[in-house]
């Protein structure tokens, strides 16, 4: 009996030893040594930023004091990129932002009773890829004023973004305009890139 035994075994081993695939270390065919850069790459920079013109428009509220006078904001954005690294995108960037009036007789800094708050930005824009399809910028520079009683004032607006594909993006921010008062918003809204 013990015989038969030890037969068996050999003959599994034997079996099992010559039909047994390679494992992936052992594939000539493949050798991880040759993936982990572009492994590496591809989680922690990311994929390529978004080049060239883009254009958007966000619904916005405002998270100041002001909300007590006008209500959700429209805002269109135009920027172009030029790709200064793989990961780094940088350009200008201009839009056009309306804030409507509330039906009441309040004002606020800049904004005085039953008038829409607009305004043209234009700054500098910055946008880097951090991880696969996911990118964070933000935009410097000037915000004249449309509206009466203010001429403008410095302007950023940090932005947190998705790549969904190469063309479209879905992107949350936040909008500051500071002069003697500052105001602040929140938006959500998309990119359309035109140069993919």
């Amino acid at each position: 009996m013990r015989r038969e035994i030890v037969t068996a075994i050999i003959l599994l081993v034997f079996v099992c030893k010559s039909f047994a695939q390679p494992l992936g270390f052992e594939n000539t065919l493949f050798n991880f040594d040759r993936w982990k850069p572009a492994a590496a790459t591809a989680v922690f920079t990311g994929r390529n930023v978004q080049e060239g013109l883009n254009l958007g428009a966000s619904l916005a509220i405002p998270l100041n004091a002001a909300s007590n006078v006008v209500s959700t904001g429209i805002l269109l954005d135009a920027n172009y990129l030029y790709q200064a690294h793989r990961n780094i995108s940088i350009g200008l960037a201009s839009g056009y932002g309306i804030y409507f009036a509330k039906d009441d007789n309040q004002s606020w800094g800049p904004i005085t009773k039953n008038r829409d708050f607009r305004y043209i930005p234009v700054a500098a824009a910055t946008r880097v890829a951090i991880l696969n399809g996911f990118v964070i910028g933000t935009d410097l520079g000037y915000a004249f004023g449309l509206s009466e009683n203010w001429d403008g004032g410095f302007y950023f607006k940090p932005i947190f973004g998705y790549n969904i594909c190469e063309a479209f993006q879905l992107n949350i921010s936040y909008s500051g305009i500071s002069n003697n008062w500052t105001w602040s918003a929140a938006s959500l809204g998309f990119t359309i890139n035109f140069n993919s």
